[in-house]
């Protein structure tokens, strides 16, 4: 893999927000930016989130329910307590969003990385079980048994589950769960038992392409920055989503290395959302990854609506 003097950065689809000038550093991390302009890009996301969809759970038997995607929940009698142990009754809302397309992963900013670097992935999904609006857990020794579906089966799929830092979202492997590749009524899935109650789950595993890899460096139209644009690439034979946010300001480009480096060969979409104060812009250009990659974006004008159909079409 090439190297070079700079931080690891991440690469997948491009998402830009904002206006303005970049500080003069040669480097840096744009999760610390702000900018009045990211705010109607984050809007724009927000608005096409997947489905949050909401069931109610007896907690007096047991109950199972089928996402409208597929995903399948088992939940035990008496599944729940409340944060200090209390055994729940009644009924439990339980909300669900499931995540298994580019655009989705994107709009719920969950891409698919962990400790710096890209992930397979077989889908991802969002849950929440709460009573009164108030968060529940898994009452001890109890589990929720899941099927999510998959087009094809990987027996190296393992489980990660979601967490949020400083702004950044990372997956980190759960392994005390193991993931069956099964197939139930003609469908297939990746079968596994939930024993917390996480916010966040994915079936993935470490990508291991054995190919050279090679930096790659992303550079926007004048007016352009990470004040006011987001950029992700999009794997889409790994199904995964690479955020993109190392800046050299100096030559007003993104870089990626490290363990976001590229395959030599390998085909990426760059995924590009810019807003200009009044109108929103999009780039979507795909492409071979070649060594020393240099990629030019260029920006066209987009209705809401018609964003919303360029990342559903991921």
């Amino acid at each position: 893999m090439q190297k070079r003097n700079s931080l690891i950065t991440v690469c997948v689809l491009v998402l830009v927000t904002s206006i303005g000038l970049v500080s003069s550093c040669k480097k840096e991390n744009t999760n610390s930016q702000q900018s009045s302009t990211l705010k109607y890009i984050d809007a724009f996301l927000t608005e096409n989130q997947p489905l949050a969809q909401q069931y109610s759970i007896s907690t007096g038997e047991g109950s199972s329910i089928v996402g409208q995607e597929g995903t399948r929940f088992e939940f035990p009698k008496n599944a729940f307590v409340s944060a200090n142990g209390t055994p729940i009754t009644g009924n439990v809302d339980f909300e669900l969003q499931e995540i298994y397309s580019a655009g989705a992963m994107i709009s719920m900013d969950m891409p698919t990385v962990s400790s710096g670097n890209i992930l397979v992935s077989g889908g991802e999904f969002a849950m929440s079980a709460r009573q009164n609006g108030v968060d529940l857990l898994l009452a001890p020794g109890k589990s929720i048994q899941v099927k999510t579906p998959t087009t094809s089966l990987d027996s190296s799929m393992e489980l990660f589950v979601g967490s949020e830092q400083n702004g950044s979202f990372d997956w980190t492997q759960e392994a005390n769960t193991e993931i069956t590749p099964t197939i139930d009524s003609n469908t297939a899935y990746y079968a596994f038992g939930l024993i917390n109650m996480y916010r966040q789950v994915n079936c993935d595993y470490l990508w291991g392409d054995p190919r050279p890899r090679t930096y790659v460096d992303i550079k926007l139209p004048t007016g352009h920055s990470p004040l006011n644009t987001k950029v992700y690439i999009y794997i889409s034979s790994i199904s995964s989503i690479v955020p993109v946010t190392n800046w050299n300001s100096n030559l007003g480009q993104f870089e990626i290395d490290g363990g976001y480096a590229q395959p030599v060969g390998q085909s990426v979409q760059f995924v590009g959302i810019h807003h200009t104060g009044i109108n929103m812009q999009y780039s979507l250009q795909e492409v071979d990854i070649v060594k020393d990659h240099v990629e030019v974006l260029s920006f066209q004008d987009a209705t809401f609506e018609e964003l919303a159909d360029v990342l559903n079409s991921l």
